[in-house]
């Protein structure tokens, strides 16, 4: 062959793989609650294949940075090396707090590269926004640009500097609005709010100027841009609170002003134009906190004040009263300055909670939760919150879980602070996966300037050495979506005022419906603001152009004082997260007052009626004749407002007035109409009615008679329309002057009522016609009638007693005096407890007495009868008179009373003894009378005997009835079924004494009741024990499923576990007995204490041989009891510090050895480390698990030893014990073993052993 060629070089370097995207991981949203998912992109390599590359996730608290080999020995491995793969899970929040994460890609022959790691946070710091560092300021998300993001306002001073910037939010990025110019200030308060109905936020700013004055200014928003607003003097204010507030309900924006030189004023709206409302009075006060919410849900909005007056610190609670504000002295808060008040339902029950900060009197800060209960607010001591002062804090849902939690950023007396306490049904704990810059003097803010669905935070405030401003994106899972969309929108108007409600929203995230809030929008023209500003941007899914809770807690909300017009409105909710539904459908509503024309005057005669007066309604609101109409008259009784009647035809009206009749003079009548929404109108017109005369009038008058009495009293009435009371002139005559003389007709008077008395002439007797004339002057009236002359007719004697065999009575009827006409009556039974054809006969019939007889004898016969009955009677009067009438005194009726003669019956229980089963339910005793009888008898009766009365039947002592007419009657008893086993039972009812009736034959009854029920069942309880070896005696129960009422017993032994009896425990096995009515029995097992380390042991008890009881059906029928061993493990050592082998020896065998006894496997691990040794060339010991068995008290391992040709020095290697089991480190563990070479020297010598060369070599 050829020559070689030139020889070339080339390298082979094996590369470490490139990480995928940079080394960029991501995550998904993250989750505090369960684990969540990263992110990577494959890595490459120039040897191995793409998908044989391996990955490998590491955790920990510190950032390694680039350092793979301190993430490898230092981190802690969240997975194994796993190829071909992008994504991994990783720990939830929750349980390890935030942390960082890295990815490892290895190739095939090991090389490692590393991810660029990341940090895993709630809350993540964008540092790329260049907000000025500022302190002593405040900080608001607002949509200044109406663009559907959130912008930012920042004031406060910074490195000397007073500021107050608003920065405009592209695109989630934010930049300084440099075309807006606002006078910085420090010390500051802000209020966002749309006070002129246009649709854009204004703004206030409050605070220290830049020449150190205190400043108010006003800023109206015009198209995105500010221009200070002058027409309005507000009173210079620092390290205070300014809001914008609605609360007189007209639908703009008031305010308030608290601070500075210990003010608070509240400003009213008119129309755009602020005005001081002096009618209001609160404490002036600085260092302030204020805010308005409705607490006691009745429609308005109520204020919240903190601060300190310069004699006190004070938190008070003000009612809106609708036009002024009252202190609620009955709410006790705790009051601080240099604080903060935040309002909020944290526990979603329908209304808003108080959150209170700041210095108290002691100038201690705190921090407390006041629940809202009812309208009061009591102090929830159980949840702790960090107190702060010089603070800012906020109920807001920044994890997204349907409930509100707690920031609260400030000086806890010593350090700055800012916590996140998150809310669990009602409960809140320290957040410490937000991990916050601490604050004081702080400004906070909460809002989604992302909109991805949750609130992120921003804040500013003093830090140890200067100030800062931070803003956090929150990384937390779960996107916040917004409510539903209201519905049922529904307006009621009163006068100029509406009240607006709707059905409550739905929300996926809001724990309760209660918890959501409302806001409301309206317009005088569809779509329209210009009454109420939403400060939401309706055509954008009604999007919140400030992140804040509406200020409508409940369903509906007033609004106040309205022109006259219709309106427009739309209405969302609002959850804790702060997002708005979509407005509802448009709804609108009307209001205005109708007009009534003029109504002339009328004029009528007396006793006529008018029906033809004509007007016309209009109402701009309302359809023709839907109007309520209504009337008033000045004088009722002329014209009572019943007495007047309307129709109506297309909104012309006819009224129909009839005055009252024989009335006359004048009364003033009001029409008043009202609409649908409650305004009205009125017209008064006059209607006079004129004087007619009118005849005298006289009431009707009966003819009349006279019978024993010899006079006679007659009432009736005369009147007279024009005539005073009592003031007519009267003639009354008689035609028979012999039986009734004019002399003896006489009358009183008492406003217009009369009574004539007529006196007849002594034994006389006839017809008398008499006449009454009226006469008022002009016209005259009359009224006759007779006045007849009878005989009275009565009883004599009026009463007789008889007893029932008395035969025949006789009854006698006398006349006042004789007369020539015969005379005739009725008499007839008219009550009484006797029974006409029973007890006597006949019960009625016709008296006759001819002309000239004075009395008249009947009879009634009285029947005898065996009956047992109660003395009887019978009541008897006169009817159907002719030519006589009844007495007026005694005599008018007749009483006839019997008496018995008969003995009572006697009484037996019938049957005198039953058995029953204690199921029947109940049973009915009978008592039975010897025979019936016409008296109601009864016995009283006592209950005995071995049955438990309310238990194995329900009697108690008590009477038994029989109603007269009845032969017998029952009582029942309750049989009890209960589930006790138990002996036959008796109950003993005893007659004891008798009314109307006597003892029988059998006045005892006995029931017997036989019991149905099982044994009852005998169990452990508990079934198991867990006690330690040391505790000694163990007490054991067996318990009934119930009580029993005979004596139980039954065996108890060991039937089961590891333990050895005698060894570990002592028991006595044997019988037990339970006497009647006992539930459990006891029996202990003692137990062993040893000094042997062994494992946990059981001992299993069972029962067997029952008597009156059954082994119960579960698994309660054994009992088990755990021993828990309580010694300590022995301790392990190697046998000997150190071991010395040769290295031509072959093997090493290293001893270890327990300090005692184990009654378990023990085994420790070792590991191997070269010192000079090297393991696999001169030994051969891999890295492994030395076990030592129960009982053995050492073990051993044995070491290959190599054997090479080097002369070498002695050399040597470690043998540590890393890791132990059931067995703990004695006092060597580690072992030094040393091999000794076996190698002989080498020799040396030169070579060559000569050489020459020339003197001019040089070397």
């Amino acid at each position: 062959g050829s020559p070689f060629s030139n020889e070339y070089s080339f390298t082979i370097t094996d590369l470490a793989p490139i990480s995928g995207n940079n080394g960029i991981i991501t995550y998904d949203p993250l989750s505090l609650e369960s684990t969540n998912t990263i992110h990577w992109q494959l890595a490459s390599d120039a040897i191995t294949l793409t998908g044989s590359l391996e990955y490998r996730m590491y955790t920990s608290f510190i950032n390694y940075g680039s350092n793979e080999k301190a993430w490898e020995n230092q981190a802690t491995a969240i997975s194994n090396w796993v190829a071909n793969t992008i994504t991994g899970i990783i720990p939830a929040l929750n349980t390890i707090s935030n942390y960082y994460v890295v990815v490892l890609v290895r190739d095939e022959t090991g090389n490692i590269s590393i991810y660029q790691p990341l940090a895993i946070e709630a809350f993540t710091e964008i540092t790329s926004f260049n907000f000025p560092d500022v302190d002593s300021g405040t900080i608001d998300f607002l949509d200044f640009d109406n663009d559907a993001d959130l912008d930012i306002l920042i004031t406060g001073t910074g490195d000397g500097t007073k500021i107050a910037k608003i920065y405009q939010n592209i695109n989630s990025n934010y930049s300084e609005y440099t075309s807006i110019s606002l006078s910085g200030v420090s010390s500051s308060a802000s209020a966002i709010g749309d006070y002129d109905n246009d649709g854009d936020l204004d703004i206030i700013l409050t605070g220290v100027d830049s020449n150190s004055n205190y400043t108010s200014t006003m800023y109206q928003n015009i198209g995105g841009n500010y221009t200070e607003y002058t027409n309005v003097d507000l009173p210079a204010i620092s390290n205070g609170t300014v809001d914008f507030i609605d609360y007189d309900n007209d639908g703009d924006q008031d305010m308030i002003l608290t601070g500075g030189a210990n003010i608070a004023k509240v400003y009213q709206n008119t129309n755009g134009n602020f005005a001081e409302y002096t009618q209001i009075t609160l404490p002036g006060v600085s260092g302030s906190s204020v805010i308005f919410g409705d607490y006691d849900n009745d429609g308005d909005l109520d204020l919240f004040i903190s601060g300190d007056t310069g004699s006190e610190k004070i938190a008070k609670v003000y009612e809106n009263t609708g036009d002024n504000f009252t202190e609620n002295t009955g709410i006790t808060l705790e009051g601080v300055q240099r604080g903060s008040l935040s309002l909020g339902d944290y526990d979603n029950d329908g209304d808003l909670d108080l959150l209170l900060t700041g210095w108290n009197a002691s100038f201690v800060s705190i921090a407390k939760l006041y629940k809202n209960t009812g309208g009061n607010f009591n102090e929830q001591t159980s949840i702790v919150l960090a107190g702060v002062s010089y603070s800012s804090s906020a109920f807001a849902d920044y994890d997204n879980d349907g409930d509100l939690d707690i920031i609260i950023a400030g000086k806890d007396n010593s350090l700055y602070i800012t916590k996140a306490y998150r809310n669990t049904n009602g409960s809140f704990t320290e957040d410490t996966v937000v991990d916050l810059v601490g604050v004081g003097a702080s400004g906070l803010a909460l809002g989604d300037y992302d909109n991805d669905g949750d609130l992120d935070m921003m804040l500013s405030g003093e830090i140890d050495g200067g100030h800062t401003t931070k803003f956090y994106r929150n990384n937390l899972s779960g996107s916040n979506t917004p409510p539903s969309m209201p519905t049922g929108l529904n307006a009621e108007v009163n006068g100029q005022n509406v009240v607006l409600s709707w059905s409550a929203s739905s929300d996926a995230e809001t724990i309760s419906l209660a918890g959501l809030n409302y806001n409301i929008y309206m317009g005088s023209t569809p779509g329209g603001i210009d009454i109420l500003s939403p400060m939401a941007l309706p055509l954008s899914s009604g999007y919140r152009m400030i992140p804040a809770r509406g200020n409508i807690q409940t369903l509906t909300s007033t609004v106040n004082n309205l022109q006259d017009g219709t309106y427009y409105w739309r209405v969302q909710a609002i959850d804790t997260a702060f997002a708005g539904s979509e407005f509802a459908a448009e709804a609108s509503f009307a209001i205005g007052s109708p007009e009534i024309s003029i109504i002339s005057n009328q004029s009528i005669p007396e006793d006529t009626s008018i029906d033809a007066i004509s007007f016309m309604i209009t109402d701009t609101s309302a359809s023709p004749c839907s109007l309520s109409i209504t009337f008033e008259s000045s004088n009722t009784v002329l014209i009572p407002t019943e007495n007047i009647s309307y129709t109506c035809n297309s909104g012309y009206y006819t009224l129909t007035v009839n005055p009252e009749l024989n009335q006359s003079g004048t009364s003033i009548l009001t029409v008043m109409a009202m609409n649908p929404y409650g305004n009205t109108a009125t017209s008064s017109f006059s209607l006079t009615v004129t004087e007619v005369n009118d005849m005298p009038q006289i009431s009707s008058i009966f003819d009349q008679s006279i019978g024993s009495a010899n006079n006679v009293s007659i009432t009736f009435t005369a009147s007279d329309i024009e005539s005073a009371d009592c003031d007519l002139a009267i003639t009354i005559t008689s035609s028979n002057q012999t039986l009734i003389s004019d002399a003896n007709l006489n009358y009183s008077c008492n406003a217009n009522n009369y009574t004539l008395t007529a006196i007849k002439t002594a034994n006389h007797f006839g017809i008398a016609m008499i006449s009454i004339m009226i006469d008022d002057g002009i016209a005259t009236i009359e009224e006759q009638f007779t006045i007849t002359t009878i005989p009275t007719i009565g009883f004599n004697p009026v009463a007789y007693t008889s007893t029932e065999n008395g035969g025949i009575i006789s009854i006698t009827t006398t006349l006042s005096h004789a007369i020539d006409e015969t005379i005739s009556a009725d008499f007839t039974m008219i009550g009484g407890s006797a029974s006409s054809g029973d007890d006597f006969t006949p019960n009625n019939g016709t008296l006759i007495l001819l002309a000239g007889s004075t009395s008249k004898v009947f009879t009634i016969s009285v029947i005898d009868d065996t009956n047992y009955e109660p003395t009887e009677n019978l009541f008897l009067s006169l009817s159907n008179y002719m030519n006589v009438t009844q007495t007026t005194g005694i005599g008018a009726t007749y009483t006839l009373t019997i008496l018995d003669n008969d003995s009572p019956p006697t009484i037996s229980w019938s049957p005198a003894s039953a058995s029953v089963s204690e199921n029947s339910g109940s049973i009915q005793l009978t008592a039975s009378l010897s025979m019936v009888s016409g008296l109601p008898a009864s016995i009283d009766y006592t209950v005995s005997g071995t049955a438990t009365n309310g238990m194995d039947y329900t009697l108690a002592d008590g009477t038994l009835s029989i109603p007269a007419g009845s032969i017998s009657g029952n009582i029942t008893i309750l049989i009890g079924n209960d589930i006790i086993d138990e002996n036959p039972e008796t109950v003993i009812v005893q007659m004891v004494t008798y009314t109307h009736t006597s003892s029988g034959l059998s006045t005892e009854y006995t029931l017997t009741i036989t019991d149905d029920d099982n044994p009852p069942m005998i169990s452990f309880s508990p079934v198991s024990y867990t006690a330690i070896e040391n505790s000694g005696v163990v007490n054991i129960t067996a318990v009934l499923s119930l009580a029993s009422e005979k004596e139980v017993s039954f065996d108890y032994g060991i039937i089961g576990g590891t333990a050895v009896a005698n060894d570990d425990y002592t028991i006595n096995t044997g019988t037990l007995n339970m006497l009647a009515g006992s539930t459990s029995r006891v029996f202990t097992c003692a137990l062993l204490d040893d000094a042997l380390d062994e494992y946990n042991e059981t001992i299993i008890i069972g029962l067997s041989n029952y008597i009156n009881v059954s082994e119960t059906s579960n698994s309660s029928s054994t009992y088990t009891l755990n021993i828990q061993d309580d010694d300590s493990p022995p301790t392990v050592s190697w046998a000997s510090s150190s071991y010395g082998a040769v290295e031509g020896s072959g093997s090493l065998m290293i001893m270890v050895q327990l300090s005692a006894e184990s009654n378990k496997t023990v085994s420790f691990d070792y590991t191997v480390l070269d010192i000079t040794a090297v393991n696999g060339m001169d030994y051969t010991l891999a890295d492994d698990t030395i076990t030592i068995p129960a009982g053995s008290m050492g073990g051993m391992k044995t070491i290959i030893i190599g054997d090479d040709a080097i002369f070498e020095p002695s050399e040597s290697f470690i043998v540590q014990m890393v890791a132990y089991t059931n067995v703990s480190a004695g006092g060597i563990t580690e072992t030094t073993i040393t091999i000794t070479d076996n190698d002989t020297g080498p020799t040396i010598s030169w070579l060559p052993d000569s050489s020459s060369v020339l003197e001019n070599s040089g070397s």
